[in-house]
C-alpha cells in the first residue's frame, strides 16, 4: 500500500477512535494534536490499525507521528509480503 493510502487508513481509523469527522491528519500529526489521544486511546489505535491492514505492530515500538507510524506499516507489510 502506499504512503497516501496508508494515510487515509490512519485518518479513518483516528476519525472512528476519536469520533471527529473534521480530523485533520498529516504525517507530522502527533499524539498531542488530537484530544483524547492518550495511552489507551494510542492502543485501540494501534489494534484496530493491526486489525484494519492485517499487521502485527511490535510491542513497545515508539512513532514521533504519523509519519513514522505509516513508514513502519509500509515496512511490515512488505515484510508480510515477502514471506
Amino acid at each position: 500500500m502506499n504512503p497516501e493510502d496508508l494515510l487515509s487508513e490512519i485518518r479513518a481509523v483516528l476519525v472512528d477512535t476519536f469520533f471527529d469527522e473534521d480530523l485533520e491528519v498529516s504525517r507530522s500529526t502527533t499524539a498531542l494534536d488530537v484530544p483524547g489521544w492518550d495511552s489507551l486511546s494510542h492502543t485501540i489505535v494501534l489494534l484496530a490499525l493491526e486489525q484494519r491492514l492485517n499487521v502485527r505492530i511490535p510491542p513497545g515500538t515508539e512513532f514521533a507521528n504519523v509519519g513514522e507510524l505509516v513508514d513502519c506499516i509500509q515496512l511490515l507489510q512488505a515484510q508480510n509480503s515477502g514471506r
